[in-house]
């Protein structure tokens, strides 16, 4: 093992192509509701017609903001997504709120959820109805320790895993819409005929419904995390949403119309597992395990993903000396944020062993969508701020202008039709960030006491402060002792 204090800066590797990019989008945001239960929508609507008319506008809606995104990226090559982008056009304040609650809550959160998901189908297809709680909590405990291990192992490894999943779960829905056409052309089409029958066409209520189809398409921000590992990102960035978003449009509407060819209006409302269901309905029973299992492709690769992102959110966050610099620092050998990662890891274990966390998960999601209001209401500043900057992709300023609208509508309507002390708490929490803030970051309040800890941490796990480059610098970075560098004395 070589000596962190006499290692020369190491840097994140640029491991991630296009394919990489169009899977690592893909594979975020299919995750297990498709799959499990897309009923919410149904609910909140009241008919099919305007059921799949959410879907496509929650659809546009993500491609819209990806497209600013997109903008942005090519813009801050840096990796850490929203949080560099805020902290460019507002400062570090908000900036700093943002990494502080995905870092805490968001990610680490989502990632318990879906890895529980994966838990539970896995042992569906072994032990069939299997209520055993302790075994669902410590299969999505392994299942995110062993993802943890790959990430600090080698991206390389983790995109491939990635592009597999992806794979599996396009052809899973490949098979599923394959099944809702034969039953569809055979005939079966009283669902999709009843159209627009029952629709609830409140704006209140359509804002839940956006919320339970937006939920679906979560992840559409995900690839601006790593830009620092992406091929070329000035390229492939745009390239992949590009191609990445309309493709999971067009899977979730056909999955849609699927369970409206061989489900009832009634199976879609109550039903939890409706592609299950459709196996069972139209499969042989020896075959129907296939459905599980793809839930299993789809919630592995999910959860990959959401904890990548999570890891790079921490790293970029401390490289920019808003969190204690060490978690800024890279393995020597796998070139990994691997105190990023072990911070997501440990949260997210938290969170499965904490059991239910539906609604806190349910409240954060709107936090998340002011923070996406914000990073795009900040790509209109840039635009006056850093109008002489290059911009290698431009969206039509039309564009966020109307996401922000649109965003602008899905945090106050909620707030609107239901409120609940639960939306305070959670901006009290968001808040609750200034606590470390104030004091260590802006006051800059010295902690040394720590440092013979970070050293430890250091050598512990092979760690030495990380740089960033430009795709295609030239990487010769000068040896740095530890001791010697600017600001590793804070917390």
């Amino acid at each position: 093992m070589a000596d962190p204090k006499k290692t020369d800066d190491v840097a994140l590797k640029r491991e991630v192509g296009l394919i990489g990019g169009i899977s690592f989008i893909v594979g975020t945001m299919i995750g297990s509701g498709i799959f499990a239960s897309p009923s919410g929508v149904l609910i909140e609507t009241g008919s099919v017609g305007l059921d799949l008319m959410v879907w496509v506008f929650c659809g546009i809606v993500c491609l819209m903001g990806a497209l600013c995104y997109a903008e942005l990226g090519t813009l801050i090559t840096k990796s850490g997504g929203e949080y560099q982008y805020i902290k460019a056009a507002f400062g570090s304040v908000p900036a700093y709120l943002f990494s502080w609650t995905t870092v805490v809550v968001m990610k680490p959160s989502a990632s318990a959820a879906i890895s529980l998901t994966f838990a539970d189908y896995a042992l569906k297809i072994f032990l069939g109805d299997c209520d055993n709680v302790g075994a669902q909590k410590l299969l999505a405990i392994c299942v995110i320790w062993i993802i943890g291990f790959i990430h600090i192992w080698s991206p390389k490894v983790s995109n491939q895993v990635q592009t597999y999943c992806t794979y599996a779960k396009i052809a899973a829905i490949i098979f599923i819409v394959l099944i809702g056409v034969v039953k569809i052309c055979m005939g079966s089409t009283a669902t999709l005929a009843s159209g627009f029958e029952g629709s609830k066409w409140n704006p209140l209520q359509v804002s839940f419904a956006m919320y339970q189809g937006l939920f679906s398409y979560d992840g559409w921000n995900q690839l601006n995390f790593l830009t620092e590992e992406l091929q070329n990102p000035k390229r492939n960035l745009p390239l992949s949403i590009i191609i990445g978003i309309p493709l999971v449009m067009v899977c979730y509407l056909l999955m849609n119309v699927a369970y409206f060819g061989v489900l009832t209006k009634y199976e879609v409302e109550t039903e939890s597992a409706l592609a299950v269901l459709l196996g069972e309905k139209t499969l042989f029973p020896w075959i129907v395990w296939i459905i599980p299992l793809s839930v299993c492709f789809s919630t592995f690769g999910s959860t990959n993903g959401e904890m990548f992102t999570c890891g790079r959110i921490a790293y970029a966050t401390a490289r920019e000396g808003h969190l204690p610099r060490i978690f800024s620092f890279c393995h020597i050998d796998y070139h990994t944020p691997v105190l990023g990662v072990v911070i997501t890891v440990f949260m997210s274990t938290l969170y499965v062993l904490a059991g239910d966390f539906t609604t806190l998960v349910d409240y954060f999601s709107f936090a998340a969508w002011c923070f996406y209001f914000l990073t795009v209401l900040g790509l209109i500043r840039l635009r006056y701020t850093m109008k002489d900057a290059p911009r290698e992709f431009t969206v039509p300023l039309p564009i966020p202008i109307v996401f922000c609208i649109v965003a602008a509508y899905l945090i106050v309507a909620p707030v609107i039709a239901s409120f609940d002390l639960m939306f305070v708490g959670a901006a009290v929490f968001i808040l609750l960030g200034l606590i470390y803030y104030i004091p260590f970051v802006h006051f800059q309040l010295k902690t040394p006491f720590l440092h013979p800890i970070f050293i430890r941490m250091q050598y512990a796990f092979n760690m030495a402060t990380s740089y960033y480059h430009e795709e295609g610098e030239e990487e010769t970075p000068e040896k740095v002792p530890l001791q010697d560098l600017p600001g590793e004395k804070d917390a």
